[in-house]
């Protein structure tokens, strides 16, 4: 089965979603705003997709997220996808 994150960012915290490929909510969790625990919550799920919104702190997290040689996709580039509403939910109904 694979897992997707939808990502809501906030300065101090991140809200993360993680659905099913059927869109069925396995988790949700809110972890500190960096890389590192963003990583922790998502690494139970290997995680084939993961989106976060626009903001300020996108382009860190994205970069910290993605990890050194790693490009296949994984975080999404911030600017593709965006939240609906205030819900990390959001992120994955847009992938």
């Amino acid at each position: 089965m694979k897992y997707y994150a939808g990502l809501d960012v906030s300065q101090q915290t991140t809200s993360i979603c993680i659905v099913d490929d059927e869109g069925k909510t396995v988790a949700e969790r809110k972890v500190a705003s960096c890389p590192e625990a963003i990583s922790e919550a998502l690494e139970p799920f290997a995680v084939t997709r993961a989106g976060l919104e626009t903001g300020s702190l996108s382009v860190w997290l994205w970069n910290g997220l993605k990890g050194p040689g790693r490009d296949d996709g994984y975080p999404s580039p911030p600017g593709q996808i965006r939240t609906c509403g205030t819900t990390a939910y959001g992120s994955y109904r847009m992938l």
